[in-house]
């Protein structure tokens, strides 16, 4: 029985290591790199999807907008319903990769707006599975900022949204596990074993081995590394300032109690 597992996870929360590392593992199916295709990629066709002016969420030419995707979610659910489309490209794509002729695939997924629609890809792809993802909204801001050029307190907004999102999610899902970067840096074994409770076939799940990633050092071929500390170092005590002043407001406090993250910058 083939099987699906997408990663939810925030922006900057090292998940393309992890799919990468799931990769190599020999019942996951993933897009082959030459043909990776997002849920942003269907969106912006925009054939069975509706039509869409000039200030569309999902443009070519304004992809910076799907990293604050926290922003547009009304937009992005009415117009994200052709799931049957989404469904039959994908599968597609997978097929084209050689283990997608094993008997018990699984089929893994990521995009970057994945967290607002975990629920309706629990309801069109049986047998789901989810890797929730978070990390510190701190490090999650440096990394906008740094590579979008956003301001600081819209980098913050976005982050602490996405907090509350996975929370969510954490009350909608069916087979799911959670967990934090920051788990994932110092307690690899720890979490390779919570992904194997829920998905027993991925015996030789391996996260500590080298793979290609985007970093704070480019796209390159690496194992593991912590960068919090470069990431909160490129942080002024203002924009440190700026970014408790919004994720400590009320409305984010449970979500942030809920994954033990406090409003105080790490190490302060």
């Amino acid at each position: 029985m083939k099987k699906y597992l997408f990663i939810l996870a925030s922006n900057q929360c090292g998940s393309t290591f992890l799919i990468h590392s799931l990769a190599l593992c020999k019942n996951i199916v993933s897009f082959p790199v030459e043909h990776a295709r997002h849920l942003q990629d269907f969106i912006r066709e925009g054939d069975d999807f509706g039509t869409y002016g000039s200030d569309s969420l999902l443009r070519l030419n304004d992809y910076v907008k799907m990293h604050v995707w926290t922003e547009h979610t009304e937009w992005l659910m009415a117009h994200t319903t052709n799931w049957d489309k989404v469904k039959k490209t994908w599968e597609t794509k997978w097929g084209t990769n050689p283990k997608a002729k094993q008997s018990y695939p699984i089929f893994i997924e990521k995009h970057t707006s994945s967290p607002i629609q975990a629920e309706l890809l629990q309801k069109h792809f049986e047998n789901s599975y989810f890797i929730i993802m978070v990390r510190n909204p701190y490090t999650v801001v440096e990394g906008i900022r740094r590579r979008q050029g956003l301001s600081i307190d819209r980098c913050a907004k976005h982050a602490v949204e996405v907090l509350n999102v996975q929370y969510k999610n954490t009350k909608i899902l069916d087979n799911f596990v959670y967990f934090k970067y920051e788990d994932l840096i110092h307690n690899t074994t720890n979490i390779e074993k919570q992904i194997q409770e829920i998905l027993p076939e991925l015996t030789d799940i391996n996260l500590n081995q080298p793979v290609y990633a985007l970093c704070l050092d480019g796209y390159k071929k690496q194992s593991l590394v912590n960068f919090d500390q470069r990431k909160l170092n490129n942080l002024s005590t203002e924009d440190k300032a700026t970014i408790k002043s919004i994720i400590s407001k009320p409305e984010y406090e449970e979500s942030m109690k809920f994954f033990n993250y406090s409003v105080d910058p790490p190490n302060d």
